[in-house]
C-alpha cells in the first residue's frame, strides 16, 4: 500500500548501504500468486541490497468490501461493513493485513529490521507497519501524506487514532499535512517532503514550435464543479481567439481520471486539440510536463500537492485553479518560480490570454541551486534525521 513517495526513498536509503524492504500490496496486478512465505528467506539472501527489496503481498478479494469502494451496495449495508471494518480491523483493506500477516515472521527472522517506516494513504498500511515493529521490538515511524479526516469516518477518527498513538515519530509530505494530523498525533512531526527527480534539475525544457501553445494540465481532477469551471474558463479565452489561432493549442491531460475529463469535454473539444494520456512512465510524463507553455492543476483544500514541485522544476509558468495553501506559494517565492492563483474562471482566462500574448518572451527564472534541496537524496536527509532520533529516544 505505497507509492512513489515511498519507493524513491527506499532507493535512496538502499543507495547509503542500508537494507531495505519496502512491503506493498500487489494491487493491480489480478492473478498474481505473490511470493510464498517459506520462500521469503532464499529471496532475502540470495537479494542484491543495493536496491530495495520489494515484497508484493496479494490483495485478497472481498466481494463486500468491493462493493463499498464501486458503490454498488445499499447505502445502510454501506454503513455495516464500514464500521464492521475500522472497529473490528482498524480499517477497509483488512483482507490485505491478514494476508502480509503471514511473512511478519520471517522478515524478522531473515531481515530483523532496526525501523519501521509506514505510510498513511490508508490506516491498513499503519497496521502492518505497526505489527510488524512490535513483533521485531523495534520502534517505528508513521509517515502523514493524506489528511487524517477525509480518509477516516468521523465516528471512528478518534478510535483508530488512539490505536496508532504508539508511533515513535510522525513524518509528514508538508506542514500541511502535518498540522492537520496534529488533534491526533501529539508525536513529535518532521516535514519530509516528496523529492524531485534530478532529471528535472538539468534545466533542459523541450524547445516549443512558433505560436504553438500548450496547455498541460495533470494529477487528480477531484471536484467535476471545479473542473468545469476550469473548462469554461479555458472556453472562455478560446473563443476570444481566431480560428487560426486556437488551432496552436493544444489542452493535454494526464491522470487516473481521463474519464471524468471524457464527460466535460464538450466545452473546448471543438475549440482545440486535445491530448489524453490515462498513464505515462515517468520519462514520458516529465517530457509531457516540460513541454508545457503553462502546467495546471485543479486545488483540493484537504490534501498538499506535491506535484508542485516537480512543476517548478520545469520551469514553466504554473496555474492552480482555484487556489492554493500558503505554504505551495512559499515553495514557489523560495525557488523563483511562476505560481497563479486563478480563483475564477474569468481570472484563469484573463491569464490564459496574458501568457498567449507573452509567449515568445517567457524566460527561465528558477533558482535550480535552490530547488536543489528539494530532491529526493536531500529531503532523505531529514528523514535519516527522523530515524535516528526515533532510535535514540
Amino acid at each position: 500500500m505505497s507509492g512513489i513517495r515511498v519507493w524513491k526513498f527506499a532507493e535512496t536509503i538502499a543507495k547509503r548501504g542500508h537494507r531495505v524492504v519496502v512491503l506493498t500490496s500487489s494491487h493491480g496486478m489480478e492473478g498474481d500468486p505473490g511470493l510464498p512465505p517459506a520462500s521469503l528467506c532464499r529471496e532475502l539472501e540470495g537479494h542484491d541490497w543495493s536496491r530495495p527489496f520489494h515484497l508484493l503481498v496479494p490483495d485478497p478479494e472481498n466481494r463486500w468490501l468491493k462493493g463499498v469502494a464501486e458503490g454498488t451496495v445499499p447505502k445502510w449495508i454501506r454503513a455495516i461493513i464500514i464500521a464492521h471494518a475500522f472497529t473490528e480491523h482498524r480499517g477497509m483493506f483488512y483482507p490485505w493485513v491478514e494476508a502480509a500477516r503471514k511473512y511478519l515472521g520471517e522478515i524478522v527472522a531473515h531481515f530483523a529490521p532496526d525501523l519501521v517506516w509506514a505510510t498513511f494513504g490508508n490506516t491498513d498500511s499503519l497496521h502492518i507497519g505497526q505489527s510488524l515493529a512490535h513483533a521485531a521490538g523495534v520502534p517505528w515511524v508513521m509517515d502523514i501524506k493524506d489528511g487524517w479526516d477525509p480518509f477516516v469516518p468521523a465516528p471512528f477518527r478518534n478510535l483508530t487514532a488512539r490505536r496508532f498513538r504508539d508511533a515513535a515519530r510522525i513524518t509528514s509530505n508538508s506542514d500541511f499535512s502535518a498540522a492537520v494530523a496534529h488533534p491526533w498525533f501529539p508525536q513529535p512531526r518532521t516535514t519530509v517532503y516528496s523529492g524531485v527527480d534530478p532529471a528535472f534539475l538539468n534545466g533542459v525544457s523541450r524547445r516549443l514550435e512558433d505560436n504553438e501553445f500548450r496547455i498541460v494540465l495533470s494529477g487528480g481532477l477531484y471536484q467535476e464543479p471545479v473542473l468545469k469551471d476550469f473548462l469554461d474558463g479555458l472556453r472562455s479565452w478560446l473563443e476570444r481567439l481566431s480560428a487560426s489561432a486556437r488551432s496552436h493549442v493544444t489542452l493535454a491531460y494526464a491522470g487516473a481520471a481521463t474519464d471524468v475529463l471524457k464527460r466535460n469535454l464538450s466545452a473546448v473539444n471543438s475549440l482545440c486539440e486535445v491530448e489524453l494520456h490515462a498513464y505515462l512512465p515517468f520519462p514520458e510524463f516529465m517530457g509531457l510536463i516540460q513541454s508545457a507553455s503553462v502546467n495546471t492543476y485543479l486545488w483540493l483544500p484537504a490534501t498538499f500537492h506535491h506535484k508542485l514541485i516537480e512543476l517548478l522544476a520545469c520551469d514553466r509558468p504554473i496555474i492552480a485553479f482555484p487556489g492554493e495553501h500558503e505554504e505551495s506559494k512559499a515553495i514557489a517565492r523560495e525557488v523563483s518560480g511562476d505560481l497563479r492563483c486563478c480563483e475564477t474562471p474569468e481570472r484563469l482566462a484573463a491569464y490564459l490570454d496574458c501568457l498567449w500574448k507573452h509567449r515568445s518572451s517567457l524566460k527561465p527564472k528558477v533558482n535550480l541551486e535552490v530547488l536543489s534541496q528539494f530532491t529526493w537524496d536531500a529531503q532523505a536527509k531529514n528523514l535519516f534525521g527522523v530515524f535516528d532520533r526515533a532510535l535514540t529516544k
